[in-house]
């Protein structure tokens, strides 16, 4: 299997069809959320065989990247996916001389069930 990550701007419509295949680990809420970050914040994608598998949404100041969300079609699960988007994501901190990378997720207290 050869994945290539790259950024788009053009595959929008392919992440959120594969958001809504994640709605185990995502609300309603999220995956609308979703498709307005994938428009305005920056877009990794992952690409095996001209099929767009997965993505990172992140977005970037002069201080540090964020990690907005990311995604892996079902299929493709514990196959390295997740971790070549998060080495290129790495990558782009370093090109940048960024050299801090947050991500945000629900606190202990929050009552979804997945992350129990």
């Amino acid at each position: 299997m050869k994945v290539v990550i790259k950024p788009s701007v053009s595959n929008i419509k392919d992440c959120s069809i594969i958001s809504k295949n994640l709605q185990k680990w995502f609300t309603k809420d999220a995956i609308k959320n979703m498709k307005n970050d994938f428009a305005r914040q920056n877009l990794l994608v992952a690409i095996e065989k001209e099929e767009v598998v997965g993505f990172l949404c992140f977005s970037k100041n002069k201080k540090y990247f964020q990690i907005l969300w990311i995604g892996v079609k079902p299929q493709f699960h514990r196959k390295g996916i997740g971790t070549l988007l998060l080495n290129k994501l790495v990558n782009l901190s370093k090109k940048y001389q960024i050299y801090n990378i947050r991500v945000e997720t629900l606190t202990e207290e929050d009552d979804y069930e997945p992350y129990k």
